[in-house]
């Protein structure tokens, strides 16, 4: 299944954690100018929980390149609120 949306996220395929840990974030992406870090764990994507790889994967295949959402993160003991502008894939 191909993807419209860009974010620049590396997530973590082998954490099954509550969430989708990332391991990083590509320079100059939609997720590095929305703030977020390796290590943050995405709990909520574009209005959807995200539990794990499977739900991450399914908001994104719903998401529009230019439209903003906002993305919920765990960074260590904090709950952050960013907005995202996913790109459009080339």
């Amino acid at each position: 299944m191909g993807f419209r949306v860009y974010l620049g996220t590396i997530p973590n395929y082998s954490d099954s954690n509550d969430g989708v840990l990332l391991d990083g974030i590509r320079d100059d992406s939609p997720a590095a100018k929305a703030g977020l870090k390796a290590g943050d764990r995405i709990i909520r994507l574009a209005g959807r929980e995200v539990h794990n790889v499977y739900d991450y994967t399914y908001a994104l295949g719903e998401m529009k390149a230019g439209q903003e959402y906002e993305i919920e993160v765990v960074r260590g003991s904090e709950h952050l609120k960013l907005k995202i502008i996913p790109a459009a894939r080339r």
